[in-house]
């Protein structure tokens, strides 16, 4: 009997694989047991960015986020979740500075410091981060919330999603809580058009017309 169960959800699995997951295109890995939202389902696609501190891609994915936002407006969400390799404490400082809407600017000065000033190694030390938080004004929020439960949790829930969805690599996109992909920027636009009820138009030609716009001002 359990035998003949085991065969029964094999094929239920690979029913599912040649039905349901086919109906979104692009490339990606789904995230098992979860179950993709069907083509054209959805009015907003949420995306959870798993994010390293000390990840150049995660950091040039930190600048195009903008210009996706800016894409699709109110039809996507998108999450920035560290995954906490090396050290939990830049991603104790994020979520403490996302509680006051803070958290991309603190995530800039946080790769800022990692990259362009040279020095990855050094920003899991809590002076350096203190130093962080000083500049955007809320080094009273870290003294008192740095060993906080409410934030330890949260990174273990943000650890804990990594886990599930057996991220092995940054930045690694999660959408829906289903689909596993990369940041490349057009299979991202065609798994998100793919899911909304009202896909954007050219959304890659917007994309890069608004970094071009976006390189000339400097």
């Amino acid at each position: 009997m359990k035998i003949k169960i085991l065969i029964l959800c094999c094929l239920l699995i690979t029913f599912a694989k040649t039905t349901i997951f086919a109906e979104v295109p692009g490339n990606y890995d789904i995230i098992v047991p979860n179950v993709p939202p069907v083509e054209h389902s959805l009015d907003k696609v949420r995306i959870d960015e798993v994010f390293s501190f000390t990840c150049g891609h995660c950091y040039s994915l930190y600048y195009d986020i903008k210009f996706i936002e800016a894409v699709f407006g109110d039809k996507i969400e998108i999450h920035s979740v560290p995954i906490g390799w090396g050290g939990l404490n830049p991603g104790k400082l994020f979520y403490i500075a996302e509680e006051v809407n803070l958290g991309q600017k603190i995530k800039g000065r946080i790769f800022e410091f990692a990259f362009d000033r040279n020095k990855g190694s050094e920003i899991y030390k809590m002076n350096v981060l203190r130093g962080i938080a000083i500049l955007e004004g809320i080094q009273k929020l870290f003294d008192e919330k740095m060993e906080s439960a409410e934030i330890i949790k949260k990174m273990k829930a943000g650890i804990r999603m990594t886990n599930i969805a057996k991220i092995d690599s940054t930045p690694t996109l999660v959408i829906e809580k289903s689909i596993k992909t990369s940041r490349n920027i057009k299979n991202l636009f065609l798994i998100i058009n793919s899911l909304l009820k009202e896909p954007v138009k050219e959304p890659y030609f917007k994309f890069l017309q608004l970094k071009q716009k976006a390189k000339k001002k400097k």
